[in-house]
Parts: structure tokens; C-alpha cells; sequence
């Protein structure tokens, strides 16, 4: 699998190669049990590669994307018969934000950016030249303005206004950037990390104009970061070979 999301704290699913669309659940003995929602993608996504799958908290609809610019759609918890929507890119799609209940945003190959809406009217938005080369790898927003896209060999890019305007940062690394995170419940969205290859966990303190490096103590590849919300001390860190980091210190040490 390449992606996961629970919208609630025993009900979630999976995507991945293939095709691969996964609800994973508890039942009434508290049993971890797997349902297979494949057949109920529309033609065009049958054995598709699904890179990130999206959702908000205690809602039905799910959104997932993945090659070719694929974006799929559910609003009955996967079990209705899915629908897609042209999203303007052939890219393959990679990192996915769910932005309240109605605006998604998702990002790829080549530096691209797209929005949408839960209805559809997908569009392209218009990405730094600089990363024109780039795969964007994920995207995450703190409010319906400020939002962070990061990539490959240390590309991050900030919008101030929803997406329409993406300005490039200096992150000062070279590593592959994996996952981008900002708490959505802080009063104040200008404390961001993000993780990456060798070891890589960096962050920001003033809403991603300068960036610095963590000591991480591993040179595992990082695929994602997070902290729990309204809490910026406690966070975890999962990388490759069952990794996981802890920090009870913002990040300054994960032993």
C-alpha cells in the first residue's frame, strides 16, 4: 500500500498498486478485518497505481489520486460506485490535502499543483518554474491560504492565497523531501516540518521562508511527520525498515 487515511478511530483505508482500495476496520469483537472496495472503481481506475488517499474526520467522502493524473472519488464511505474527474495532468499524481469539507488539493511529476472541488472543476494551478523538473511529492495547508508543497531534492514552494501563487523557498538541503505538516489547530500556522530522505526531518518557524535541519540520529529514509494537534512539542516520525521516531521537545531531539 501507498497511502492511508482513518476518518474515524476504527474505520480507514488503504490504496496502492493495482488498483488497490482497502477498508480496514474493527468489528464488534474488536477484530481487524479488511474489506476489498476495488470493484466499486469506475472503469478508468481499474488496476491503476493509487499513490494518496484523503479524508476529513467523521465524513463519508473519500478522495484518492495516483497515475496518470488520476482522481477518484466516493461519497459513501467507498462503497458507492466511485466516480473520476479529469484533472487537467497526465502527471502522476503523489500527495493529496483534503481541505475541509469541500476544497482538495493534489500534487505530482513536473511540478504540478492541481485544485478541486468535492463536485469536481479540477484545474492546474501554476507552479514555481524552478521546479518545473521536480516530482512534488506533498502538500498540506493550515487554512484556505497558506499552504507548503515539498519534493525532490529539497523543492518546497508556499502560496499565500490559496494555491494561486506558489513562491519557491530555500530549504538548503539536496534530499528528496517525502511529507510536508502543519497542525491545523494551532492558533497560529507558522510552525512547519517536513521529512525526507537520509534521515532528513527539518522545520520551519516563520510559515517556511527559512528552514532548519534536525538531528535525527538515523539516515532511514523519512516518509512522514506529525504532532499532535495543538501540541507542538510531541511528535512521531515513520520511516523505511519499521522506523519510528518520538519527540517530546518540538523535534530538537527524537530519541
Amino acid at each position: 500500500f501507498n497511502s492511508v487515511t482513518f476518518p474515524w478511530t476504527d474505520s480507514g483505508y488503504a490504496v496502492g498498486n493495482g488498483g488497490a482500495f482497502i477498508h480496514i476496520y474493527r468489528d464488534e469483537a474488536r477484530q481487524v478485518r479488511f474489506e476489498d472496495f476495488s470493484a466499486n472503481l469506475p472503469p478508468e481506475a481499474v488496476g491503476k497505481t493509487f499513490h494518496a488517499i484523503g479524508s476529513v474526520h467523521q465524513n463519508p467522502v473519500l478522495f484518492a489520486v495516483g497515475e496518470g493524473g488520476l482522481i477518484v472519488r466516493s461519497i459513501h464511505y467507498g462503497r458507492d460506485p466511485m466516480v473520476s474527474f479529469p484533472s487537467g495532468t497526465t502527471q502522476d499524481l503523489y500527495g493529496l490535502c483534503f481541505l475541509g469539507g469541500s476544497r482538495i488539493y493534489a500534487c505530482g511529476d513536473s511540478g504540478t499543483i492541481v485544485k478541486g472541488q468535492v463536485g469536481g472543476d479540477w484545474k492546474v494551478l501554476n507552479s514555481p518554474i524552478l521546479y518545473a523538473d521536480k516530482r512534488f511529492n506533498s502538500i498540506t495547508f493550515w487554512n484556505s491560504d497558506t499552504g507548503w508543497v515539498v519534493g525532490e531534492n529539497g523543492a518546497v514552494a508556499h502560496t499565500y492565497d490559496g494555491g494561486n501563487v506558489w513562491t519557491p523557498d530555500t530549504s538548503n538541503v539536496t534530499e528528496n523531501l517525502n511529507y510536508v505538516f502543519v497542525d491545523r489547530e494551532a492558533q497560529y500556522g507558522n510552525i512547519v516540518w517536513a521529512a525526507g530522505d537520509n534521515g532528513l526531518i527539518m522545520a520551519s518557524g516563520d510559515y517556511g521562508r527559512h528552514w532548519f535541519r534536525m538531528n535525527t540520529g538515523t539516515t532511514a529514509s523519512i516518509y512522514e511527520v506529525r504532532f499532535a494537534a495543538g501540541d507542538r512539542v510531541n511528535g512521531w516520525a515513520f520511516g523505511s525498515g519499521g522506523l519510528v521516531l518520538q519527540t517530546d521537545d518540538g523535534g530538537f531531539t527524537c530519541p
